[in-house]
């Protein structure tokens, strides 16, 4: 899977055994890691080509909400997502960059239960209005469960929620 977008034999070994349990899951949270690896912030060389291809097979083929809000994150900092930012900044009718692709995931994600999606999805320049306070409460919900079960990630998402407006 994905085998013909990087070589095998430079991965390192952790992720060398993330590709074996991908191939045998592909829905597991291994196949995430591996996307991760590939995004500017893993830990191998950043190529967004493969980043993209894991993370849109992941939300889409599997519905993987956090590859879901990934892909929105990779598609807002791929080059193509550069220049467009740079025409959009040059045009009049547009002040700031937005990428339909990237409101598109981040709303999937939100829709299948990611806290983080939901926050993206609200500070998202087209979204507004009720949209965005139901992003926002929906994140706050999410957040609040996995926090009281002591993820400490999710509590960051959930006092970004209630900055952001949603009810204590």
């Amino acid at each position: 899977m994905w085998k013909h977008l990087y070589n095998p034999n430079t991965l390192p070994p952790h992720l060398k055994e993330a590709v074996q349990e991908c191939r045998d899951n592909p829905a597991s949270h291994a196949c995430f890691r591996f996307g991760k690896a590939f995004t500017k912030d893993g830990d191998v060389a950043a190529d967004e080509r493969v980043a993209y291809s894991i993370f849109s097979t992941l939300c889409d083929k599997h519905e993987n909400a956090r590859a879901c809000d990934e892909l929105s994150a990779v598609i807002r900092h791929t080059e193509e997502g550069l220049k467009q930012r740079r025409q959009a900044f040059k045009s009049a009718m547009f002040r700031f960059f937005s990428s339909d692709a990237a409101r598109q995931n981040a709303k999937r994600s939100c829709e299948l239960g990611y806290d983080r999606g939901c926050l993206h999805l609200a500070l998202h320049k087209k979204t507004g209005g009720e949209e965005a306070e139901a992003a926002i409460a929906r994140a706050a919900t999410l957040a609040r469960d996995a926090c009281e079960g002591g993820d400490p990630r999710h509590c960051l998402v959930l006092a970004d929620a209630l900055r952001m407006g949603a009810a204590a």
